[in-house]
């Protein structure tokens, strides 16, 4: 069988071959085209023949014209020697190798045209070659002056705020020393439509939490965000500022409360890190809030100086009780195991890219397609339709009601005894039940649950409404909608 590489009888030859080699041959050898890395790279169009410098350089091409038409391209044979490259659901495919005796790659074979379509995610775009595009343009205009700077972002935010009237989006800066420009200080941004989402269907729980940005800028990211009926995380809002301290945290949370209009704080639950600043901010500004604190936080401190299993084991354990006498028994075991304990903050990183706005807009795109791809998730599921997470505790649950020996004292009131001599009561009417899960989650616990099937209804008439299908499309209902691009803003001048 012929190989699709190529051999003598393919007819392709080199054109460094002498056409002395065959004087009874009357037609010259063709003279086949050699790739030119700057000139064809940018739109590569292969033929059979062509000719490339090294396997690398034919790689390249295959990406780029990958990247440039839209389609994923798959090496079927990756070798150094030679490679067959095809596209996915495509007739499109090409073989190359080398030539012996020399250090050339020629394409041997070449199946046209192209019967696939384009793709929105293409793997061949990754960070390495998006960097390469950026830094080209940065190598050509290096010294690009702040006040362009400044103009694109107040652009930038005045276009968010046209896309989606009423988000609070608050920009300050600081007064130069020398009397130049005004420097940037911190950047605070809620959209409204994540705004009335949280608000419509989420429950008053907050999430609040700071990272390093990595880029030349620097900085750091404030986050504020909820727990959808999935339990999955909603965001909320953020911020970008010079250092995550007291000053910025009490700004940030200041702006917050006034966004989501939080009047009675004794019914919000705060949940953050152990970081200074914050705590203050919190203490200061949300005073009547639950203040309660990450565990994963608290553990990926507490595992630096407490290895293994045990320790880990005992502190999800406290973590995990829902009735203090539970709590006080399992912090007392952890306690005897070890004498020193450490609960710091964690610090993440976060990617901003080059400049603020380009880092701004992944944000924002981010945020749209995440509300787009939970509300068709949402659209698609039944009325009173458990999610995923949700049914899997249920089931759960369902499974420790073997423990229970459910006794009716009346109007739905029951005595729930466990085989470990435990007991507690459940009332059914009231929706509660002494182990306080139930009260904490709107998820019935396995007492409830046994007691549910003593009266034979139906257990999803017990789960909370804020865990259904209904609260989850509230959540996600409203629209982030799309912002224009630089080529269609009006060039206001206006100072945000």
């Amino acid at each position: 069988m012929q190989s699709e590489y190529g051999s003598d009888s393919d007819g392709l030859r080199s054109p460094s071959e002498s056409s002395e080699e065959n004087d009874d041959n009357s037609r010259k050898q063709p003279k086949y085209h050699v790739f030119n890395e700057k000139t064809d790279m940018k739109d590569p169009v292969f033929k059979v023949g062509m000719l490339f410098k090294s396997v690398k350089e034919f790689r390249a091409a295959i990406r780029a014209h990958s990247i440039k038409d839209g389609r994923n391209v798959r090496f079927k044979k990756n070798e150094g020697k030679r490679i067959r490259a095809i596209f996915e659901g495509c007739n499109w495919r090409i073989s190359a190798s080398t030539e012996q005796g020399e250090n050339t790659f020629q394409v041997k074979r070449l199946d046209e045209p192209h019967t696939c379509s384009r793709v929105w995610n293409n793997r061949n775009l990754n960070s390495r070659i998006i960097s390469e595009m950026y830094f080209s343009d940065l190598r050509r205009n290096p010294n690009i002056p702040a006040s362009e700077l400044v103009d694109k972002i107040n652009e930038d935010l005045n276009e968010l705020r046209r896309a989606n009237p009423g988000s609070t989006i608050v920009l300050e800066d600081l007064e130069d020393e020398n009397g130049g420009e005004p420097i940037f200080d911190r950047l605070y941004i809620c959209l409204e439509p994540l705004k009335r989402g949280f608000l419509s269907g989420c429950r008053p729980r907050i999430g609040l939490d700071g990272c390093f940005l990595k880029g030349p800028n620097g900085g750091q990211l404030l986050t504020a965000v909820g727990m959808d009926t999935n339990n999955s995380i909603y965001p909320i809002a953020y911020a970008l500022v010079g250092v995550e301290n007291f000053d910025n945290w009490s700004w940030f949370l200041g702006l917050l409360i006034q966004d989501l209009k939080i009047r009675e704080q004794e019914k919000w639950c705060v949940i953050t890190d152990k970081q200074k600043g914050l705590q203050s901010a919190v203490y200061k500004k949300l005073p009547g809030a639950e203040h309660r604190h990450c565990v994963q936080h608290l553990y990926c401190n507490f595992k630096k100086l407490h290895k293994g299993l045990a320790l880990k084991g005992r502190l999800w354990k406290c973590a995990a009780t829902s009735y203090v006498n539970q709590f006080n028994a399992e912090m007392d075991g952890l306690k005897a195991e070890m004498k020193q304990h450490m609960l710091g903050c964690l610090t993440n990183q976060l990617d901003f890219g080059l400049d603020l706005t380009s880092g701004l807009a992944v944000l924002y795109n981010y945020l749209m397609q995440r509300m787009q791809v939970n509300r068709d998730a949402a659209q698609k599921m039944q009325p009173g339709q458990l999610w995923p997470r949700v049914f899997k505790k249920i089931e759960k649950e369902k499974n420790k009601t073997n423990i229970c020996i459910p006794r009716c004292a009346g109007r739905h009131k029951y005595q729930i005894t466990c085989i470990s001599g435990d007991q507690y009561a459940v009332d059914l009417e009231q929706r509660t039940c002494t182990y306080r899960r139930w009260d904490l989650s709107g998820l019935p616990c396995n007492h409830a649950i046994s007691a549910i099937y003593r009266t034979r209804e139906k257990l999803d008439m017990y789960v909370d409404d804020c865990c259904k299908k209904e609260a989850y499309l509230r959540s996600y209902e409203p629209v982030v909608n799309p912002a224009s691009g630089h080529n269609g803003w009006p060039k206001t001048g206006l100072v945000v």
